[in-house]
């Protein structure tokens, strides 16, 4: 016995050419004076990645392509803040736990703001969405801190 009765309604599609683009999405928000909704446009999609990088492998660092692509006075790929690289190597020790809140305390108080931090040893890989990062090296520790968008 079929598990739906043969009467339930199924909707007909072509089987050959194009469908309808789909609506886009809106986002309905409060009304203004007269009370009635509003309809807003949806939300832009996110940037790419601005940093595509990695520690202690052979792929190069991508963000000074993107960097010159754009005009950008920022050249190195692996920091962009001298304040954060003076962060790294002041906190950074031997171990990368100890090392990545150390780091990510000073950071957020000198910064004021929200900050990331990774540390490890050996080969790692990252992509992130920021505008303010530094990547820096003490004995075999390699610590990256950057702000997100």
């Amino acid at each position: 016995m079929p598990m739906y009765p043969t009467y339930s309604y199924r909707p007909t599609y072509p089987t050959y050419g194009t469908y309808p683009a789909a609506p886009e999405p809106t986002i309905v928000t409060g009304g203004g004076c007269g009370g009635g909704a509003a309809v807003a446009p949806a939300p832009l999609p996110r940037p790419p990645a601005q940093n595509d990088c990695c520690c202690g492998c052979t792929a190069p660092c991508k963000y000074k392509r993107r960097a010159a692509a754009y005009g950008s006075k920022t050249v190195d790929p692996l920091c962009n803040n001298e304040t954060l690289r003076e962060l790294i190597q002041e906190y950074i020790t031997d171990d990368a736990t100890t090392s990545k809140r150390a780091i990510q305390q000073a950071a957020e108080e000198k910064l004021e703001g929200t900050t990331n931090v990774i540390c490890g040893h050996g080969e790692f890989s990252y992509i992130v969405h920021t505008d303010t990062f530094c990547q820096s090296t003490k004995d075999d520790i390699t610590c990256y801190v950057f702000q997100p968008l």
